[in-house]
């Protein structure tokens, strides 16, 4: 039997972990004098005036989206009538009354989605991932790169989360005291965030002290600084890596991978 869904974009079907699923909405506001129509299933924005907007109302994509429009309500200005709707046409609210959008906001909520776009031979998840977001803009925030004792850090930006990862092969470090320290792209918020263990390259080095297991990186509250917490056996992780428990101020042929994810201020 052929498929019979059409397209119909985000749909909710259930939520992560173990929470009641009551597929829940939230209301906002939509301005009485937005002339762009926003459908049930699409992704909406936010916008500074305190209202949500269709996605394509934010330049290049740079805003993140608030939630899934699931209808609205409004007064109208011709009949004087309550309206309820799945979506909004984009005219014929009376403004001396809101504009109610209602939407599925939680970060927990899952969907599925179901697209007009056709592939040839969308079998595999790669071509089905292009096939549903080949014509949306969703908001994926930024990309770069900022360095580190002149070695390349990329990183990506998704709403207030960034996650850098450095790869440092057969480089020189400058010479430096106190703290073996990176750059931040962005300030982080107000906890401190770890990274996973790093690798690191050759160990007489990186190892300078007794019972010495390696390092792991880290973002420290409120700072555009990164750090190396220093690990030793049964140590208490208190320690960062410096000039004097590390032989890498001023040495060549150093290497070290490592990721990290944080929260914005």
């Amino acid at each position: 039997m052929a498929n019979s869904n059409g397209a119909f974009g985000l749909r909710p079907y259930g939520m992560l972990g173990s929470a009641p699923n009551s597929t829940g909405t939230t209301e906002y506001r939509i301005a009485s004098d937005n002339s762009n129509p926003i459908f049930q299933g699409m992704a909406v924005i936010p916008l500074a005036a305190g209202v949500i907007d269709d996605l394509q109302a934010a330049a290049g994509g740079n805003v993140s989206t608030v939630g899934v429009f699931n209808g609205c309500e409004y007064v109208s200005s011709t009949t004087g009538e309550k309206i309820f709707s799945n979506y909004w046409p984009g005219s014929g609210a009376d403004s001396n009354f809101p504009v109610k959008a209602f939407l599925y906001d939680n970060p927990a909520q899952l969907f599925t989605i179901a697209t007009s776009n056709v592939v040839a031979a969308a079998n595999t998840e790669a071509e089905i991932r292009a096939a549903v977001f080949a014509n949306i803009a969703l908001a994926t925030g930024n990309s770069g790169s900022i360095t580190m004792n002149r070695v390349a850090m990329s990183y990506i930006k998704i709403g207030r989360l960034v996650t850098i990862s450095v790869a440092i092969s057969n480089q020189a470090f400058d010479s430096y005291s106190g703290n073996l320290q990176f750059s931040l792209p962005f300030t982080s918020g107000i906890n401190t965030y770890y990274g996973g263990d790093a690798y690191y390259y050759p160990q007489a080095n990186w190892d300078n002290v007794s019972n010495f297991i390696g390092f792991t990186p880290n973002a420290p509250p409120s700072s555009n600084i990164g750090l190396f917490q220093l690990k030793t056996l049964e140590g208490d992780r208190q320690a960062s890596l410096t000039n004097s428990n590390t032989n890498t101020s001023g040495q060549s042929g150093l290497y070290t991978r490592f990721s990290l994810t944080y929260a914005t201020a």
